[in-house]
């Protein structure tokens, strides 16, 4: 629990938490557990069910929508007992769930939507966004030959496709890591991939993502398992927008206790705060009688001090000679100190008033894209770097500078954007990514990168002369 409160958003005590033991396994000579852990703010949870029984007397629950999703996916006997990834792909987040067994093994929310390709075909072609999705929905994916070729009926074809696998490539690259880094904490290959949401409306976009992550794909149909009511729904309009219903199916499913392991009752959930508040109350109770029992003793150990004090009085006063004694070696020291403080505020200052690498840095400053951040610069005159940096330039000059970057990325594309920013930097030419690679431990979701290059003498000297003008 003390690890997931250093993940929250909020403090520990304002959450309720969900733990599901998924399994254990030996590592040595330790024998560890894994499991899901789902956490929700106490007075949210409170003020939604409050407003939804208002409306609905005969509410049942809820639950959280990626693990409602793959509840519709395995509840329908789509999957079967190997490891699978259900992807529900929305507007702005696409939300990627493991599953083993039926049992929920891992989720991750990947940063990229439908929304993102909406976007893109309306900076392209200057169209509206209601435009875009009209557009979106006429571009499809088929075989041919064994070829997957993109078929778009719109008269700029090729801009359109490309707009399109801009995107979808973005979205198969952070998959991609996602699902290689859960293949290697369960240690077991993922052997197939389903894909809900609207996201997946696409036409053959199953057959574009088999292609590129060399598995089988294929869109999930909540209703596979369901009966509809023919007075009331429409079957053949609805079978055409099933994926966008896997998380409404999944939570009635979960209603009727078919869930999926992982999901969870918000009501049993408020009958455990008034528990935890009940114990709360039982030890506040206890703790203030500890207070008190505290303070008594508190006050029974200054008055037996009290009366030390009074023995000792004449130690006390030998000891108050000699500090009179030493103040003025003491006065000195301060004395000295003061100038050395004060010397070294005047060089301290000297140093920051140099515009050259403060131009530079706030150059690197405006390049920096949110999600990417900084952990080490170091400058260092070209002549004076070892080699190993060296080698990735492009025949530095003696007289030019080296510039080594080191941070993190929380996804790869603004990593790009970053690098592509350094790029145009009149400060740097000779930009190389020495090194992309996943973070450790607690930060397997992040990207660490290095990244080295030469300082454009030129253009340092031209801002140089500005700043001093």
């Amino acid at each position: 629990i003390w690890e997931v409160s250093e993940e929250l958003l909020y403090d520990l005590s304002a959450a309720l938490i969900y733990t599901e033991l998924l399994d254990t396994f030996q590592d040595g000579d330790l024998r560890k557990a894994y499991g899901v852990v789902a956490a929700v703010p106490r007075e949210r949870l409170q003020k939604e069910v409050t407003k939804f029984k208002r409306f609905f007397p005969k509410f049942r629950g809820f639950g959280i929508d990626a693990f409602a999703a793959t509840t519709a996916v395995v509840a329908n006997e789509l999957a079967d007992s190997k490891v699978i990834a259900v992807l529900d792909i929305g507007a702005r987040w696409s939300k990627l769930v493991i599953v083993s067994n039926g049992k929920i093994m891992g989720e991750r929310e990947i940063g990229f939507g439908t929304i993102q390709i909406n976007e893109e075909m309306h900076s392209v072609f200057g169209i509206e966004m209601a435009e875009t999705e009209i557009l979106k929905r006429k571009i499809h994916i088929v075989s041919n030959n064994g070829e997957n070729e993109f078929v778009c009926l719109v008269k700029d074809k090729e801009t359109c496709v490309e707009a399109v696998k801009f995107i979808l490539e973005q979205l198969i690259q952070e998959l991609r890591l996602s699902l290689q880094f859960f293949a290697a904490q369960l240690r077991q290959d993922i052997n197939k991939v389903y894909l809900t949401g609207g996201g997946a409306l696409m036409k053959g976009i199953e057959l574009y993502f088999a292609e590129k992550l060399a598995l089988p794909v294929e869109i999930a149909n909540p209703f596979q398992k369901i009966l509809l009511n023919d007075e009331l729904f429409e079957k053949d309009e609805i079978q055409l927008k099933a994926t966008q219903f896997a998380t409404a199916v999944g939570l009635a499913m979960s209603a009727l206790g078919k869930s999926c392991k992982g999901n969870f009752d918000p009501f049993e959930l408020l009958v455990e705060k008034k528990k935890e508040e009940q114990k709360e109350w039982i030890t506040l109770r206890i703790s203030s009688l500890s207070a008190l029992m505290i303070v008594l003793g508190m006050l029974l150990f200054l008055d037996w001090r009290l009366q030390y004090l009074k023995l000792h009085n004449s130690v006390l006063g030998h000891y108050l000679e000699n500090f009179q004694q030493k103040q003025n070696k003491v006065e000195k020291i301060i004395f000295q100190t003061g100038n050395i403080n004060s010397k070294f505020r005047a060089i301290l200052k000297a140093k920051q008033q140099q515009p050259h690498w403060s131009a530079l840095l706030d150059e690197i400053s405006q390049c920096i894209p949110f999600g990417v951040w900084l952990t080490k610069i170091k400058v260092n005159p070209a002549s004076q770097s070892d080699g190993e940096n060296i080698e990735y330039l492009e025949s530095p000059s003696s007289s030019a500078f080296v510039l080594e970057m080191q941070g993190k990325a929380l996804f790869a594309y603004q990593l790009r954007r970053f690098y592509g920013q350094m790029q145009k930097s009149k400060f740097c030419t000779n930009v190389v990514l020495k090194k992309m690679v996943l973070g450790q431990e607690k930060q397997r979701s992040v990207l660490n990168f290095h990244i080295v290059s030469t300082i454009n003498k030129n253009a340092e000297s031209k801002r140089q002369l500005d700043l001093d003008r």
